[in-house]
């Protein structure tokens, strides 16, 4: 039952493992994503510039620039946020994968 125990929590930080992998790497493509959707959007409001600077123009390139920062939401929600729970966990499981574990009877 000892090593039951022990192997049950071991597979469950390999699990955690994975999913903190997961998240990171999720973590970079949606970085990449949303890096090159901001440059578009930038590009885009500093084109329109140049076109004139009537009123629907400049709610455009501030549509744009907003646009572009709400894509960086989720890359900068995984990096500063979504990682430290799963740190946590697996951290958690990894010491309980080595505790000693006594049966006693009733």
């Amino acid at each position: 039952l000892p090593d039951a125990v022990h192997n049950y929590f071991s597979y469950r930080a390999d699990i955690a493992q994975k999913e903190f992998k997961y998240t990171l790497r999720l973590g970079r493509w949606t970085l990449l994503v949303g890096l090159l959707f901001l440059i578009s959007c930038i590009s885009l409001s500093e084109l329109t510039a140049q076109l004139d600077q009537s009123t629907v123009v400049r709610i455009l390139q501030e549509g744009l620039l907003i646009s572009g920062w709400v894509a960086m939401w989720r890359p900068i929600q995984i990096f500063l946020y979504d990682w430290w729970p799963l740190r946590m966990q697996r951290h958690l499981l990894e010491k309980l994968q080595q505790i000693p574990v006594e049966i006693r009877a009733l």
